[in-house]
């Protein structure tokens, strides 16, 4: 993982960003963290404290703000890294919810061995099960419709598709609104149900059977479903 198949150092290094990650959410650090999205904001706190580049150190937009949410900028950078050095971002994402395996242990944390034959054979079948799993996990996230739907979205040969979505997505939004509108007049006795037009009497009608909101939540961005 580490080098390529002439024995030539790799320009990224798999087992050491692992060994990173999981360093940041050891012990109490990573029962703390919670959600995912609160593992990721430790691991984004470590990354912009001390792996930046020069240019990016001097620059605003990669300094970490303490109570607010990572920024847009930041999680994309941080995202191409794991990407480079990972082969894929969501790589984190299974570290969180999954750990690593002995092997991948933040050395201060490995109890030195007293049988190292043995020990380390134990070590290398947990680490190529932990890592068919993973394989396994990318592969589902990758199927997962919300996935796919998320990569159509970034795609620039997909620009039709995506204004068509856009749209849709707004109407759908726009009947909600109205709906509520809709509903709000008629519970308070400001406007009768056989007063509004053949248009409003449906839009009213979808949002009391939720209809219109069922529309709407299929067309927004979800994240994947964990697996």
């Amino acid at each position: 993982m580490t080098r390529d198949k002439c024995g030539i150092p790799k320009d990224h290094s798999f087992v050491n960003w692992c060994k990173q990650i999981a360093m940041c959410f050891t012990g109490s650090a990573a029962a703390s963290s919670g959600a995912d999205d609160g593992a990721f904001r430790r691991l984004a706190k470590d990354f912009l404290t001390h792996d930046l580049t020069p240019e990016q150190k001097n620059d605003p937009v990669y300094r970490f703000r303490e109570g607010q949410s990572v920024t847009g900028k930041q999680r994309s950078t941080i995202n191409n890294v794991l990407r480079k050095n990972l082969g894929d971002h969501r790589v984190a994402h299974y570290i969180f919810e999954h750990g690593v395996p002995t092997l991948l242990d933040p050395p201060l944390q490995r109890k030195r061995p007293d049988c190292y034959k043995a020990l380390l054979q134990n070590m290398l079948e947990e680490f190529m099960m932990w890592h068919a799993d993973l394989l396994r996990w990318l592969l589902a996230r990758q199927k997962d419709p919300n996935t796919i739907i998320a990569q159509r979205l970034s795609d620039l040969n997909q620009k039709e598709w995506q204004t068509q979505r856009r749209c849709k997505k707004h109407e759908a939004q726009q009947r909600v609104s109205q709906g509520t509108r809709l509903a709000k007049l008629r519970d308070s006795g400001d406007k009768e149900f056989d007063d509004m037009s053949a248009k409003e009497q449906q839009i009213l009608e979808d949002f009391d059977c939720k209809r219109s909101q069922k529309l709407h939540e299929e067309l927004r961005i979800k994240k994947p479903d964990h697996v």
